[in-house]
């Protein structure tokens, strides 16, 4: 008996395992006059994801179920989809409550305990036609360290609609902005044009890092802004060595093999690396396997690793290697 009361605890909250968000975004088209189909693109892990969500409209809720889901390495990139008509003309704020930020983001302090919102307001009944901006954009960017990120995040109009781009500090579930957040650097090393939506930052200087910023997109017609729409973006800074195998190759003496592989990678170097430490992240930043090696012909075995790309990174006398490899 107690046995069955302890399968059934853990059941239940394995099934309660909330997936961590990396970013998110919104959007809307008109259906019909009053009705309108939302959107919702999330990026998380592919720990238990959720096959539908809620968003709030002025205090009411509705669902969005999924409609597709895309895996590449650990992320899943899932859209949800749902119609909603209004009683009536007016202005509407919308609130999606997206669960559990990754941990370790190093502009929101505590991030793994900092749950995930994003917001939209629209304007009802006035405009007709009255679709959204919208964009293919992926929201994860990823910049050499000490380098120039320099990304267009400007959107498409099917309405002709002007557009205006601001950053936001990241918001709670609640719809309040973050306590303790900060933009990745200071202007004018960190600028988005409002403009063009061109986002600018020069230059990333933590090996590693990972960041979160909110972009607000305004949608102006004759002079009156009639909707507003949010993406949460994600920016991993990688390090000096990055992915260029044969470069890190000649200047630190290593090599790794098989690449592409299956079950193990094989370290071969005339350096010592014994007791070095190691990791294995993807391609998101998100360590995967650590440890520190033996000798210098050393196994590393990835047999409960999914087919993607992984970095591996190895510390030796002060110096940081990282290469990228594939799993099949």
């Amino acid at each position: 008996m107690k046995l069955s009361i302890i399968v059934i605890l853990l059941m239940l909250i394995s099934s309660n395992v909330f997936p961590r968000t990396y970013a998110a975004s919104i959007s809307y088209k008109q259906v019909q006059s009053l009705t309108y189909e939302f959107n919702l693109l999330v990026y998380q892990d592919t720990i238990n994801i959720w096959t539908s969500v809620n968003i709030e409209i002025n205090g009411s809720y509705i669902t969005l179920n999924e409609q597709s889901v895309n895996i590449i390495d650990d992320v899943a990139i899932v859209s949800y989809t749902g119609n909603h008509t209004f009683a009536s003309s007016g202005s509407y704020t919308i609130l999606a409550d997206l669960g559990n930020r990754e941990g370790g983001i190093w502009n929101i302090p505590n991030s793994i305990n900092v749950l995930m919102g994003i917001k939209a307001e629209i304007t009802v009944g006035s405009y007709t036609p009255n679709n959204s901006a919208y964009d293919s954009i992926a929201l994860i960017d990823t910049v050499l360290v000490d380098s120039v990120l320099m990304v267009d995040l400007s959107m498409n109009d099917s309405d002709n609609d002007s557009l205006s781009y601001t950053l936001l500090h990241c918001r709670n579930d609640d719809g309040f902005f973050v306590n303790g957040y900060s933009f990745p650097d200071q202007y004018p090393d960190f600028q988005l044009d409002s403009i063009t939506g061109i986002l600018l930052w020069d230059s990333p200087s933590i090996e590693y890092a990972r960041y979160s910023i909110l972009l607000s997109v305004e949608e102006w017609r004759a002079g009156i802004m009639i909707s507003r729409t949010e993406h949460e973006r994600y920016i991993i800074i990688k390090g000096h060595s990055g992915i260029n195998t044969k470069e890190n190759s000649v200047i630190l003496g290593i090599d790794i093999f098989p690449n592409p592989s299956s079950e193990s990678l094989q370290i071969s170097t005339k350096l010592n690396i014994s007791n070095a430490n190691y990791q294995i992240n993807n391609v998101i930043g998100k360590s995967i396997k650590k440890g520190q090696l033996k000798d210098n012909d050393e196994h590393i075995y990835l047999k409960d690793f999914k087919p993607g790309v992984y970095i591996l990174s190895i510390i030796v006398e002060s110096k940081k290697y990282s290469q990228k490899f594939i799993i099949q």
